[in-house]
């Protein structure tokens, strides 16, 4: 705006540009004095605001003018006004930003705390003009905005940062980020409506970057808020990244002209960062920048302002190498190089920028000159970097820069050397055989034979193992192999003491020396292997021993034997059997001892099972002979293992030729393996599931042995395949049936294995699992709690690139983390990964015995004292249930008394499958009584039609002479319908027929509905006791006996629910009953009170009485108390249950024992209730009465009806 237009007289400006009531009379003078329309719906806030405003701001020399006062209105305005008005008042603000920009400056920090407070926040500090002065304001308890709303905040401080800060950033960029980074803190931890408090730090960090780091001009300033970001990059990674990420983003989404200015400060403060929890962040912030730096551009061109930056930088920190520091800082350097030569696979950068890179890292005097001067980490990152340079080039890189620093590595370097080696043959780099191979011959040998004690020598030895399974060090000469060879036997020495079995180290490193008996001259680790064989022999000499020392540590013998029987096996692939020096060093009779060693006592373990039958086939014929027979004694278990190595390598075992078999037998145990070998999963279950169904028809019984065919198809219960389980059920059904007696000696004993027993010193139900083959050593737990495949340096989502992890991977995996690996690995590869369901293998070993339910009856007072011995839990109970409703003659099995009380009892559970299975059960037993009503009760426990089959009961058509033995029965079922909390059957209306259907019996037989409710209080019978206790004179008064302690809160609030309902439908009906359930409800508002008391005692001073009676005074609450009680009956941790949750459970109680009691005195049943009103009011009134002043009066409403 010109001057002359200042000097307007204003009153002609108000009669020019007067603006209809319906307008916002503020004008934006940059377009032009255009009006802005007023939403229809504004909220009166916004209308207050406007109309206060229009007097102060009818023109510009007006605006000018009250500016102040203006900003003050606006600030006190948005801080209380609607959602609604938040938007045209940010729509205002932006325009009074760009028309009075500089006009503003005293007033900015109000302006943005104001701005910022729409976001809800805690802590946020407003800066006054006066940066070092600051004042607490009200805490805003505002909810996030919504996402439109957030988008014109944006907006909003963008023209605030673009008007006012920029050009004041000297004065104002410290405050400003100050403010901002608090409301970051406090709004990321936020929910709003359909944005998360990340995405809305995510925003204000773009605004961030993008409106104030990228145009900020000047170093000083650009050092200043690069400095700024690296102190709250540790405490707030996410947004700073965000904040780097659009501060280098162009709009067109490519590289912004300013990212080399402001990457040279952040590389400088990383560089000579001295905090190394900084220094971290900082590593992970370049990463993630360039990262996405790469991602954006798609040619090296595109990302020339980072990549000349790099290079400058890098030239610049090798020039001054002799400075004291230099090495930690070029150390540091390495990463981020290695972070932009990994991404994409260096196709970002020039081929002469990666040449540039080795050769600057070649002509590096610290590389050439002392190795002393550098640390783990630091070569680590030269590793690193190396090893991305070296991927990134081509081969014109090869034979120039990357052979001389190759060259230099393997001379100063020699360990880190052959570490790039592996490193560089896992990353699959073209150029190994070019430009490593020929030189790395040269340090094999003094690396080997370096120092022991620093660990250089075993990790040499690992890294060589490696190189070897890759199959890079064919073209080593014979003299270097046979050397290696020497330095191995005197490695493997037991005789002199240098190989323990006790030792970690020497186990790993026989393990490493393993894998290169193939490659190493022929017979060169025989005799140091064998002496090793022999002192496990001897060492572990029994199964004992050897199951002892296997779950003592992963270095266990185990592991060694097998490594040892694995190395002599390759130590004689491809030579004729018998060759060398094996037959003189492990004679026929070491050989017979150690073969009869391997199958008494370590037939449980398949690798020193599969690792002896290897060697077997390349040593001498042994003169041993076993039959098959004893062999079959010792491996049965083995073979019975619910891991499919060990099986394998059972038949392996049992067809080697010392084991003397028949025809039939070799030929069985073959097809037997054949059918082991199908593989286990979706492609080979169904090839597995037929030749199992077939195996019984295809094999005629004298050409199979019934144990070898037995065993094997229990263990395929063990198998987590589902479609094997019916086939072998059936298999084992056909075996049962053919020989009953061997048949049920094998199935039962399995079936007291899986059965969970009571330990006597815990208590607990545990099963033995090492009795049904799993293994579980002691150190499994703290051997592999850190095992893990992710890239420890990147775990994050976002900021990722494929062939970077990929190199940080590997390079993390051969380096730092190469010893850690290796003995993950090595405890991994002992300890089997699936687990077997226990629980599963007993129901399909009782499905086994219910196909053949004629054997298992024949052996019924086995099965029955085992049954009956066991306390087992309502969800074991299922499949014996159906196995006992197929005895054809159940009274004259063992306890058959016992067993029909049992049923009985379980047509009352509230489980429809298992009421079901009991009257089976008890229809088993032919009762001419029940007979006529099988198919009638069958129908009430269906899943459906139940409601149908309850509509046509009638107890007027059950005879006289059955109907006691028909009600017990139906009144038992029908009593579990009432409790079946399941499906869709919870509510009220689905125990109204029911009750109406039991209304129909006659009041004496509703004592059985009685002793069913009254159960967990002693029953009917002791309900009775009590009142018979209560003298005959009517002066006399009941005297509370009190709850047994082996009574829940759970049973008593069940008991009262359902006597709501009872004493609704039922009513007179009750009248003979009606002492006991008083009494009984009496007796349970005296216990419930008294733990309400005990629980206020204690949780009094923590403030909780208040909140439990509020929740509960809440509406609805009988159908809160039912949720309760079912969510309390769920399985769940002793310690889960806290004392607040524990005494919520009682005021839920109590509160339904007050409404019952209530019912009773309104019930129109006649009853004395004179004798136990002294009783109520010293156990629960008066106590009630004094808690008032602990609770809150608003549950007086199911209290004071009862008085």
């Amino acid at each position: 705006m010109s001057d002359s237009e200042g000097s307007f007289d204003d009153d002609q400006v108000v009669q020019q540009y007067r603006a209809p009531r319906t307008k916002w009379l503020r004008k934006s003078y940059h377009q032009q004095l255009k009006n802005v329309h007023v939403p229809s719906a504004l909220a009166t806030t916004a209308l207050d605001f406007d109309v206060e405003a229009q007097s102060m701001s009818r023109s510009f020399a007006l605006l000018i003018h009250n500016w102040k006062s203006i900003v003050e209105l606006w600030i006190q305005v948005v801080s209380v006004c609607e959602e609604e008005a938040i938007t045209p008042l940010l729509d205002m603000l932006q325009n009074l930003a760009h028309d009075l920009r500089a006009t503003l400056l005293p007033s900015y920090p109000s302006l943005l705390t104001a701005v910022l407070g729409i976001l809800p926040s805690t802590n946020i500090q407003p800066q006054t003009s006066e940066p070092s002065s600051s004042s607490s304001p009200p805490t805003s308890s505002r909810p996030l905005p919504t996402p439109n709303t957030i988008k014109t905040l944006l907006t909003t401080l963008s023209s605030l940062f673009r008007y006012i800060l920029l050009p004041n950033a000297t004065q104002l960029l410290r405050p400003s980020w100050t403010l901002l980074r608090q409301t970051m803190i406090s709004v990321v931890r936020r929910k709003g409506a359909g944005m998360s408090g990340e995405e809305i730090e995510r925003t204000l960090a773009e605004v961030w970057g993008g409106s104030v780091v990228r145009k900020v001009k000047g170093k000083e300033v650009q050092r200043e808020v690069v400095d700024l970001l690296v102190d709250a990059c540790a405490e707030q990674p996410e947004g700073v990244t965000w904040i780097w990420v659009s501060a280098i983003r162009a709009p067109n989404g490519t590289i912004h002209p300013s990212t080399k200015a402001l990457l040279a400060h952040l590389v400088q403060r990383y560089l000579s960062e001295r905090e190394e929890e900084v220094v971290s962040a900082l590593v992970v912030l370049l990463r993630r920048v360039l990262t996405s730096a790469v991602s954006w551009t798609t040619t090296p061109k595109a990302f020339d302002n980072i990549s000349a930056l790099l290079l400058e930088v890098y030239d610049h920190e090798i020039s001054k190498d002799e400075e004291m520091d230099s090495d930690e800082r070029i150390a540091r350097f390495w990463k981020v190089l290695a972070f932009a030569l990994s991404a994409k696979k260096g196709s970002r950068m020039h081929m002469k920028q990666i040449s540039s890179i080795l050769s600057l890292t070649a002509s590096f005097s610290s590389l050439a000159s002392s190795s002393s001067s550098f640390t783990p980490p630091q070569l680590t990152a030269l590793t690193h970097c190396a090893s991305a340079a070296l991927l990134a080039g081509d081969m014109t890189t090869w034979n120039g820069p990357a052979r001389r620093l190759t060259q230099i590595l393997i001379s100063s370097f020699p360990l880190l050397s052959l570490r790039l080696s592996a490193i560089l043959s896992d990353l699959d780099w073209p150029g190994w055989n070019l430009v490593i191979a020929p030189q790395i011959s040269q340090i094999l040998i003094p690396l080997l034979k370096g120092n022991q004690r620093d660990g250089t020598s075993s990790q040499a030895l690992a890294l060589l193992s490696h190189l070897v399974k890759k199959g890079l060090l064919g073209d080593v000469s014979d003299l270097v192999r046979e050397q290696i060879a020497e330095w191995a036997r005197e490695r493997l020495d037991v005789r002199g003491g240098k190989w323990r079995l006790d030792n970690q180290v020497d186990v790993y490193d026989l393990s490493a020396i393993s894998s290169l008996a193939a490659w190493l001259p022929a017979d060169s680790l025989v005799s140091s292997t064998v002496s090793i064989v022999h002192q496990i022999l001897e060492t572990c000499s029994t199964k004992e021993a050897a199951k002892a020392d296997f779950d003592s540590k992963p270095t266990n013998a185990a592991l060694t034997l097998s490594i040892c029987f694995t190395t002599l096996g390759r130590d004689h692939k491809g030579k004729k059997k018998g060759s060398g020096i094996l037959s003189t060093v492990f004679d026929l009779e070491a050989h017979n001892r150690c073969m009869k060693a391997v199958m008494e006592n370590w037939s449980w373990n398949s690798d020193v099972l599969d690792g002896y039958c290897a060697f077997v086939e390349s040593s001498p014929p042994s003169s041993l002979k076993i039959s098959y027979e004893t062999a079959f004694a010792h491996l049965r278990s083995s073979l019975l293992s619910p891991y499919r190595p060990l099986r394998l390598a059972t038949f392996r075992f049992l067809l080697l030729p010392s084991i003397t078999r028949t025809p039939s037998q070799d030929h069985f145990l073959r097809k037997l393996e054949s059918i082991e070998r199908v593989s286990i999963d979706f492609e080979g279950f169904k090839e597995r599931v037929n030749k199992i169904s077939t195996l019984l028809v295809e094999t005629p019984p004298q050409d199979r042995d019934f144990d070898l065919t037995s065993t094997w198809l229990l263990s395929q219960l063990k198998v987590n395949l589902r479609p094997v389980w019916a086939a072998s059920v059936t298999a084992l059904a056909g075996l049962m049936k053919e020989d009953p007696v061997k048949g049920w000696e094998v199935v039962f004993k399995e079936l007291v294995k899986a059965s969970p027993k009571e330990n006597e010193r815990t208590g607990e139900k545990d099963v033995d699992l090492a009795g049904l083959g799993v293994l579980e050593p002691s150190w499994k737990e703290d051997a592999l709690k850190n095992y893990t495949d992710a890239d420890p340096m990147d775990v994050e989502k976002s900021w990722t690139d494929a062939d970077r992890r990929a190199v940080t991977r590997v390079v993390m995996n051969l380096g730092d983390l190469a010893d850690e690996r290796m003995k993950l690995d090595i405890a991994k590869a002992q300890v089997p990964a699936r687990k077997l369901d226990v629980l599963n293998y007993e129901n399909q070993i009782l499905a086994i015995l219910a196909e053949a339910p004629h054997v298992a009856e024949r052996f019924h007072r086995s099965l029955v004292s085992f049954f009956l011995s066991r306390r087992m839990p309502r969800y074991r109970l299922s499949h014996y249930l159906t196995l006992f409703a197929k005895f054809r003659n159940p009274r004259h099995i063992h306890e058959s008394e016992r067993l029909r009380s049992l049923y009985v009892s379980l047509l009352s559970e509230p489980d429809r499958t298992v009421q079901r299975q009991a009257l089976s059960c008890i229809l088993a037993y032919n009762s001419p009584n029940l007979k006529p009503y099988e198919e009638r009760m069958m129908n009430l426990v269906e899943n459906r039609g139940w409601r149908v089959a309850l509509g046509q009961w009638n107890f007027d058509e059950v005879e006289e002479h059955h109907r006691q033995e028909v009600i017990d029965v139906v009144m038992r079922l029908l009593y579990g319908l009432l409790l079946n909390r399941k499906g869709s059957d919870k509510s009220a209306n689905s125990k109204t027929p029911i009750l109406t259907t039991i209304a129909k019996v006659k009041d004496e037989e509703l004592a059985v509905l009685m002793d069913l409710m009254l159960g967990p209080f002693g029953g009917l019978e002791q309900a009775m006791e009590y009142e018979k206790g209560l003298p005959s004179a009517p002066s006399e008064e009941y005297i509370l006996r009190g709850m047994g302690g082996d009574v829940t809160k759970g049973q008593m609030s069940g008991f009262l629910l359902l006597l709501q309902d009872v004493m609704r439908v039922l009513g007179p009906k009750l009248s003979r009953y009606w002492s006991s359930l008083f009494i009984t409800t009496l007796e349970i508002t005296a216990a419930v009170q008294a733990e309400v008391e005990s629980a206020m005692d204690m949780d009094h001073d923590a403030g909780a009485t208040e909140e439990d009676a509020e929740a509960e005074a809440e509406d609805g609450s009988e159908e809160q108390a039912e949720k309760e009680l079912m969510e309390d009956e769920e399985p769940k941790d002793a310690e889960s249950r806290t004392s607040r949750h524990s005494a919520k459970l009682a005021r839920n109680a109590r509160k339904l024992a007050f409404k019952r009691l209530e019912a009773f005195f309104e019930s129109a049943v006649p009853f004395d209730y004179t004798p136990y009103m002294r009783s109520a009011i010293m156990s629960f009134i008066t106590p009630r009465l004094k808690g008032f002043t602990k609770e809150n009066m608003a549950v007086a409403g199911t209290f004071l009806p009862l008085i």
